[in-house]
């Protein structure tokens, strides 16, 4: 197949609802948003190799995981069908999340193959200005995609300003409060902690769910962990 993949391995999911739960990491290259504070940026660049189909079957079959994360990269910015197929063309099934921040829609095949059983959740993480000043308005402006499919909304914040304006993105595309997650702007676990402890009282004020970045907090931007 046609995608390409900067790693993959066996973790934790270390955001949203499923936060701890053992899982298969395939993390597909490129991304034209470019986040300043992003964790990933060795998967900004394109590898031209596709991935070896076989070697990725086999670490995943080998592994115990029962959910496979895609990330990025912006994995929307690949046919990933293929790849949705290959996953769950096994008796055993996977239950499958995939990544995005909201700036690709997701493609009429994919939708299809949603139509057709796929059990799919979008973990959206829609940039806000203190996140990337010049791409938040593509990742806000996507968000309206996806509210009708099952997803949720990771927002990375900073400032109180930044929860007034998710409150606004909330109440205008008609997001349940129930999928709304807030996580802190932090790249290290001295700063993820300090951030935490007041967006956590945030939190409670509005009534949306805090998610820590679990894979922060252990092993700090570490690649494969």
């Amino acid at each position: 197949m046609d995608y390409r993949v900067t790693e993959k391995f066996y973790s934790c999911q270390g955001e949203g609802p499923t936060l701890g739960t053992p899982a298969f990491f395939i993390r597909l290259a490129g991304c034209s948003v470019g986040c300043e504070m992003c964790d990933s940026k060795y998967a900004w660049p394109v590898p031209e190799e596709t991935v070896d189909e076989v070697a990725l079957h086999k670490e995943l079959h080998q592994s115990p995981a029962r959910l496979v994360v895609i990330t990025g990269g912006e994995p929307l910015q690949q046919d990933i069908v293929p790849l949705l197929q290959e996953i769950n063309d096994d008796p055993l099934l996977y239950k499958i999340e995939v990544e995005t921040s909201c700036v690709t829609p997701a493609s009429q095949e994919l939708l299809d193959h949603i139509s057709s059983g796929a059990v799919i959740r979008f973990n959206c993480s829609p940039k806000l200005p203190s996140a990337h000043a010049k791409q938040a308005a593509l990742t806000l402006a996507g968000i309206k995609h996806f509210v009708s499919l099952d997803s949720i909304f990771k927002f990375v914040v900073d400032t109180a300003e930044d929860i007034e304006l998710v409150e606004e993105l909330v109440l205008s595309n008609n997001i349940d409060p129930e999928t709304v997650y807030l996580m802190p702007k932090a790249v290290t676990q001295e700063e993820l902690l300090e951030k935490s402890i007041w967006l956590i009282e945030q939190c409670k004020d509005y009534g949306y769910i805090f998610t820590p970045r679990l894979h922060i907090w252990l092993w700090g931007a570490r690649r494969g962990v």
